[in-house]
């Protein structure tokens, strides 16, 4: 028969279980971060499909509303409504019909959408581990107040 083996006993000051709670907080607060931006990278990815899409139906030399940023907006003729300019790296551009365009950004879209699930799981467990924590500072106070209590 094979001795079953104890489960290893470890040894935290109360200290460090508050530093490992401070720390998981941190880390709670970079991913939610993290969960935002990648969450406004799928809406950004998602109405620059859609824009594309309209694009596409729109007639050549149509009027459109073009954004300069900041708020600011100009109107512009569609010179082309069968292919876009799309970044490759490095400030480089080249010529994309809009349906190639279109799939290229979903193909980027499913990638931030499973960045987006890895970000999710792990604030999970994080927070799940945040509750170990809050356990154990809890059981740590109740004992020091009763050996106060004992010692009174």
């Amino acid at each position: 028969m094979a001795k079953e083996k104890k489960p290893k006993e470890l040894k935290l000051t109360f200290e460090q279980l508050i530093a490992m709670h401070q720390q998981q907080r941190a880390l709670i607060e970079s991913l939610a971060n993290q969960e935002n931006l990648v969450r406004n990278l799928i809406r950004e990815t998602q109405a620059t499909q859609d824009a594309l899409n309209e694009i596409r139906k729109t007639k050549k030399l149509a009027n459109i509303l073009v954004p300069l940023g900041s708020g600011v907006f100009s109107y512009a003729k569609l010179a082309d409504t069968s292919e876009v300019k799309m970044e490759i790296g490095g400030n480089v551009f080249e010529s994309t019909p809009i349906s190639k365009a279109i799939n290229k950004l979903e193909d980027r879209k499913a990638g931030f959408e499973r960045n987006l699930k890895q970000i999710i799981e792990r604030k999970r467990k994080a927070i799940a581990f945040i509750t170990q924590l809050e356990q154990l500072i809890a059981e740590a106070q109740r004992k020091a107040r009763e050996q106060v209590q004992g010692v009174a």
